[in-house]
């Protein structure tokens, strides 16, 4: 594959992998193009000599992490996160009357808190925040997904342990992706993990219902900073799990300041940088054409700031 891709003259090549399942690693490993360029599926430097540059963006990776990154960095303007849900979802800009909350066991009258993030994300330390805010909110629920079916029962039990009663955590199969989308409605307040949960995230804001994050100091636990900064909500991202409680407690008491949060997301979802596809695209191909040119001229590689003119209807050319 990779005397393929050099025989064919390929001027970069897009890792979407990383370190993760279905990687093509050894492939990359013989820089069979000369520029490389690791983009979504892995949160983090490669650490590896053979990839040159890795997409991210100013909340994800601030200046001051630039020397944690082995490649040199393509930062986009806004969210480092491409998703096409403007394309593809956009029955969900609308009420969606075909899913309500008792399909799910959840009530009118409970504040649901919801996580739809697979079961690996969820660690002691935030399932334990979680109860302290259930044990607060006390007309509250938290509304999880059977992702592994087998995590049902273990959190069940560990609910019980921290005191707060299992019953009032509600669990629903994993559904259809526009089913999902459309349920992602229903819950008052999205709780992200501390490994963000993009695509989730995505589809969650999309939906209009707000989320609370916490950042770190790492890539991969930046980007539900990144994905709420992109549609206007940056007050959501908090610096410490303190915070984080003390936010979704509030939000929960305060009628008033969770509705304009939603209010906001609904009005901006069509105009807010993280669901315009056509710019973010735009942005990268026009930082790629930059680093392509600079290669061509014999520049040596820098980082580069993806923020371009946008135009409309315009395409990059290679002359």
């Amino acid at each position: 594959l990779a005397t393929l891709i050099h025989s064919d003259g390929i001027h970069v090549l897009i890792n979407l992998n990383g370190y993760t399942k279905g990687c093509k690693n050894e492939v990359f490993s013989l820089q069979p193009s000369p520029i490389q360029i690791g983009l979504g599926g892995y949160l983090g430097t490669s650490g590896a000599d053979y990839m040159q540059y890795i997409v991210s963006d100013p909340v994800c990776a601030p200046p001051e992490s630039y020397e944690n990154f082995s490649e040199h960095l393509m930062i986009m303007p806004a969210s480092m996160v491409v998703n096409d849900h403007k394309q593809t979802a956009r029955y969900a800009l609308e009420k969606c009357e075909d899913v309500n909350r008792e399909m799910y066991g959840l009530s009118d009258d409970s504040f649901v808190y919801a996580c739809f993030n697979q079961g690996y994300k969820i660690t002691p330390e935030v399932f334990g925040i979680w109860m302290e805010i259930l044990k607060e909110v006390e007309n509250a629920v938290l509304w999880l997904l059977r992702f592994p079916p087998a995590s049902e029962e273990n959190l069940r039990a560990e609910a019980e342990k921290l005191g707060v009663d299992p019953s009032r955590l509600i669990f629903s199969d994993v559904a259809s992706k526009e089913e999902h989308i459309k349920r992602c409605q229903l819950p008052d307040l999205f709780l992200d993990t501390e490994f963000c949960g993009v695509t989730t995230s995505c589809d969650v804001l999309w939906s209009g219902t707000p989320m609370i994050s916490k950042m770190g100091e790492n890539l991969h636990n930046r980007v539900g900073g990144s994905l709420l900064t992109s549609c206007g909500l940056s007050e959501l991202a908090v610096s410490s799990w303190s915070s984080y409680k003390a936010l979704a407690v509030k939000l929960a008491m305060d009628d008033r300041t969770l509705l304009a949060h939603r209010f906001n997301l609904e009005m901006n979802r069509e105009t807010c940088e993280l669901f315009d596809t056509q710019k973010w695209v735009y942005n990268l191909e026009h930082g790629i054409l930059q680093i392509v040119h600079g290669h061509e001229k014999g520049h040596p590689n820098k980082d580069v700031v993806c923020d371009f003119t946008y135009k409309k209807s315009r395409r990059p050319s290679l002359k």
